[in-house]
């Protein structure tokens, strides 16, 4: 937990400030409209990645 509130967690916003990776981009996601991939923030990774769409609906559909 106190990975994902600092943001240091091995997401590629965070590994390209060290440059571990070569960019900051989500590369689960690739836009349908052919706009650029959003940054891999945590934000983006637990809530906005279409990527994880169907993992979302698992967990709403068990928490209820």
């Amino acid at each position: 937990l106190l990975q994902l509130r600092s943001g240091h967690i091995p997401l590629n916003a965070h590994l390209n400030r060290f440059k571990c990776v070569e960019t900051n981009k989500c590369q689960a996601c690739l836009p349908e409209d052919g706009s650029n991939p959003a940054v891999e923030t945590v934000i983006h990774y637990l809530f906005e990645c279409p990527a994880y769409e169907e993992e979302w609906f698992d967990l709403d559909r068990a928490l209820g």
